[in-house]
């Protein structure tokens, strides 16, 4: 079968170097190992021009395809103008009635009608009906286990393809290094600057109710990115990924927090980045209240927090050896997700 994918309200990237363009990369890589042919589809320029794949959308051939993948986001017109694929992309696959499939990978990005958010310009107006139409028969693409919990999804259930490309994503970015025992994945540096960190936007109330659970009032905390009256921490702007990361291994413990919606449902990449680093995970309860996701018997006693006590708890366990448990435990999982999209689609 022959597929595109492409977001319409920014330009559709394909790479390893933000989340956007990582999410595109890895859903095109599990498609093309279950067969099928895959486009990614937007303005053609010089940041994609070498890749082969890359179909301006002027130039696309809707009827062609057999689903055309939606990378979810906001309805957003950064400066007051249209992306200018976003038109092509609107009219062509409803002129071509295209099946669409929704990648879920946000609860806060619900789909989006795209020819009725271009109504404050008075374009596409025809169409609205048929992506009313084209959206209420999608196909979701979905990582967790309860949809509905995740963004309130309420279609036919037999339209949901369960697939965890958060976990697919991250296995394969870590893969040479879990392994490798000798590579970087595995090296410990005790040069610890912070006991606590959390790192991650304020994106609800929910979450800042949970850092304040959570977070010890004492001791040399850090928030990355997040703003916060009522929490005593270092608080400081966000930082470029890597930059990130290496504050999280200058610290002991980082705190696991996501949206109600991810709670016992989806596993997030700050699981999977923090298992991977040289700091110790603080999986509130919430987070996975059935002790799923860690089966190492030693590491459940600890990991699982309920107070924040448990997090000064834990920031006072700091070793070596619990952090070689906790990596083991991320190869574990790697090692048991051999789950593809071969005969979903």
């Amino acid at each position: 079968m022959k597929f595109g994918i492409l977001s319409f309200f920014i330009n559709t990237s394909h790479h390893r170097e933000r989340a956007n363009g990582l999410e595109v990369y890895y859903v095109r890589k599990a498609l093309i190992e279950a067969g099928h042919e895959v486009h990614v589809i937007g303005q053609k320029n010089r940041s994609n021009k070498d890749q082969d794949f890359y179909i301006d959308a002027s130039l696309a051939e809707w009827k062609e395809y057999d689903g055309i993948f939606i990378q979810l986001s906001g309805a957003n017109f950064f400066g007051g103008g249209i992306k200018s694929h976003m038109i092509s992309c609107v009219e062509g696959i409803s002129n071509a009635k295209v099946q669409i499939y929704n990648i879920v990978a946000d609860p806060h990005l619900p789909p989006i009608n795209p020819a009725k958010a271009l109504e404050r310009f008075n374009l596409c107006q025809e169409h609205v009906k048929t992506w009313d139409n084209l959206i209420k028969d999608s196909i979701q693409l979905f990582p967790g286990k309860d949809i509905k919990q995740f963004n309130g999804w309420e279609g036919d259930p037999n339209k949901i393809i369960y697939f965890d490309f958060f976990k697919y994503m991250f296995k394969d970015l870590f893969q040479n290094k879990i392994n490798s025992p000798n590579a970087a994945l595995f090296e410990i540096e005790n040069n610890k600057k912070w006991d606590v960190v959390y790192f991650g936007r304020n994106r609800k109330s929910y979450r800042e109710q949970i850092l304040q659970k959570y977070m010890p009032h004492d001791g040399n905390n850090i928030l990355i990115g997040y703003k916060s009256k009522k929490i005593n921490a270092t608080q400081i702007l966000p930082l470029k990924h890597t930059e990130m990361l290496n504050v999280i291994d200058e610290s002991k413990v980082s705190i696991i927090i996501a949206d109600e919606e991810h709670q016992g449902n989806t596993t997030t990449f700050r699981f999977y980045e923090t298992l991977a680093s040289n700091c110790l995970a603080a999986i509130p309860i919430e987070y996975d209240p059935n002790k799923e996701l860690i089966k190492d018997t030693k590491l459940r006693s600890i990991l699982y927090v309920e107070s924040r006590e448990d997090v000064k708890k834990l920031v006072s366990l700091y070793s070596e050896d619990l952090i070689l448990k906790q990596k083991q435990e991320l190869k574990r999982i790697f090692k048991e997700f051999n789950d593809t999209l071969k005969n979903k689609i």
